[in-house]
């Protein structure tokens, strides 16, 4: 996951600032961090969820319950 996250960072960063779609301001790094690893958790459930491990695919559930909880 890791990887897939500075792969998406770099362009982000090295060639747009931190700016991206749908923001006025561009992103801090730490920001891009911690919202890059759901972007790539739920592409991977879209396009491959039988390769995702049970406690990683519950995790992430979770998480997005909690989100639209708030």
């Amino acid at each position: 996951m890791l990887v897939a996250v500075a792969a998406q960072g770099y362009p982000v960063f090295s060639k747009h600032g931190g700016l991206v779609p749908g923001s006025t301001k561009p992103l801090e790094e730490k920001q891009f961090i911690g919202n890059a690893s759901y972007m790539v958790m739920a592409g991977s459930m879209k396009m491959c969820p039988k390769m995702i491990p049970a406690d990683q695919k519950a995790k992430f559930e979770k998480a997005v319950a909690e989100m639209k909880k708030k």
